[in-house]
């Protein structure tokens, strides 16, 4: 009788034991894959057809010395909803974002380039930035790139697809490597040379 209740007890357990197994994993992989997701959406290429409206340098103090410095930024709307987006647009240097860029000031002079078409209804231009606009901490999108497009364009994302294309491609090698792995760990000697190719 106790063997048969045990036994009864252990086909309870097992199954809730595997359901909390899966919700487990299942939460670490969610806090561990939710601020790589975020990282990837603040730090990869954004692209946006925008009009630009107009361009401005603000001066904010930096350093110990509080010294008064300039910062680009630039004013665009989206040509069908009319929503505002304004852009920072600084210089990202050898530093991390890897952009690589130092031509802050050529940006920004295509930028007024740009804006000043407006009376011929040419001021439309595809935005490449990176980052995210938070009023409450005064955070803006940095453009990297700015060019002149006709109205109607359409950017296909080529960076983003590579990225992920690769990304995946990774993933999937790592999966592969550690199937491999785990057959190597619990196959008997005689099957090693069974593994799966």
């Amino acid at each position: 009788m106790a063997g048969r209740q045990g036994a009864r007890f252990m086909r309870i357990r097992v199954p809730r034991s595997k359901a909390s197994r899966r919700i487990a994993l299942a939460a670490a992989a969610v806090i561990v894959m939710a601020p790589i997701g975020l990282a990837l959406d603040f730090y990869l290429p954004t692209y946006r057809l925008v009009r630009v409206l107009n361009s401005d340098v603000y001066l904010q103090g930096h350093g110990k010395k509080d010294r008064t410095t300039g910062v680009y930024q630039i004013f665009t709307e989206d040509p069908d909803t009319r929503r505002q987006h304004v852009y920072h647009n600084e210089d990202t240097g050898w530093g991390f974002p890897f952009y690589f860029k130092f031509n802050s000031a050529d940006v920004q002079s295509t930028a007024v380039s740009i804006a000043s078409d407006a009376s011929r209804d040419g001021n439309y231009a595809l935005v490449t930035s990176y980052g995210w606009r938070v009023n409450l901490l005064s955070m803006f999108p940095n453009v990297t790139a700015i060019r002149r497009v006709p109205r109607g364009y359409v950017s296909i994302p080529w960076f983003n697809i590579a990225f992920f294309t690769a990304l995946a491609a990774a993933i999937v090698w790592l999966a592969y490597l550690y199937r491999r792995w785990r057959h190597l760990r619990i196959a008997p000697p005689e099957a090693v040379r069974r593994i799966p190719q």
